[in-house]
């Protein structure tokens, strides 16, 4: 009945949408300097990108993929991006000028995997402490992602023993699925997620990227912000199945 409900919001979601895009098709087409990171530029953007309502937008993308810091640096130059897509962790150190627009996309939630040769089941509940001392891959020390991720792990007692360092989630996913260690990796990488990697429930880390639009003032046209709320609406499909895919 949940997954009905969902299904139903989906479809009406995606037929408003259809219909706020149609009546965009008189506009003339607008060039969209777009900074994305690169999980949404992999799993997000390819889809909206095959939908029909985005063909009838009108506009022509620019494409910059790289990490939230070097984005914004791009936004803020007066003939650099119109549009960053960029993700913050926690209250990590990400800055913007008060100037900008923002816009909520969507929540991408960190789950812990294991290698499957560990012998601990997907999903089993396992609490923080117990995967102290196991080896680990993480985050390259001096990021704010990192800082962020050592102080919710030093709260629940959890001290890795750091046997890679890795800020390439689809590089730390083969590293657990050959049995190198443990890592703390975004749904959305999940998506793809190779064999012999074990998704566990850990209640202690709860820990997300939240993801969000900034633009510059007066960049946020009608067709621009379609193509923002199109990307929220597949975020959330794309989230709702990563999930359904580790449960």
């Amino acid at each position: 009945m949940v997954m009905t409900r969902y299904a139903a919001k989906v479809l009406t979601d995606i037929d408003a949408l259809m219909a706020a895009a149609s009546r965009t098709q008189n506009l003339p087409n607008q060039e969209l300097r777009l900074g994305i990171f690169p999980s949404l530029a992999t799993y997000v953007l390819p889809l909206i990108l095959q939908k029909p309502a985005w063909k009838k937008l009108g506009l022509d993308l620019q494409l910059s993929v790289a990490e939230p810091d070097q984005t914004i640096r791009g936004l803020r130059t007066g003939d650099g991006l119109d549009l960053a897509l960029v993700y913050q962790v926690g209250q990590s150190g990400l800055a913007w000028p008060h100037s900008f627009s923002r816009q909520w996309i969507g929540d991408d939630e960190f789950r812990v995997v294991l290698p499957a040769q560990w012998g601990i089941g997907t999903n089993s509940k396992v609490a923080a402490d117990h995967l102290s001392d196991m080896p680990w891959i993480v985050h390259h020390p001096g990021t704010s992602d990192a800082a962020v991720i050592d102080r919710l792990f030093a709260s629940c007692n959890l001290h890795p023993r750091v046997v890679a360092y890795s800020d390439d989630f689809h590089s730390s996913l083969a590293m657990v699925s050959a049995g190198q260690g443990a890592a703390l990796v975004p749904e959305l990488a999940l998506l793809h997620r190779p064999a012999g990697v074990v998704v566990l429930d850990v209640p202690d880390i709860r820990l997300a990227r939240n993801i969000f639009g900034l633009f510059i003032n007066g960049k946020q046209t009608a067709q621009v912000q379609l193509f923002v709320e199109m990307l929220a609406e597949t975020m959330g499909q794309l989230t709702e199945t990563a999930r359904t895919a580790t449960n």
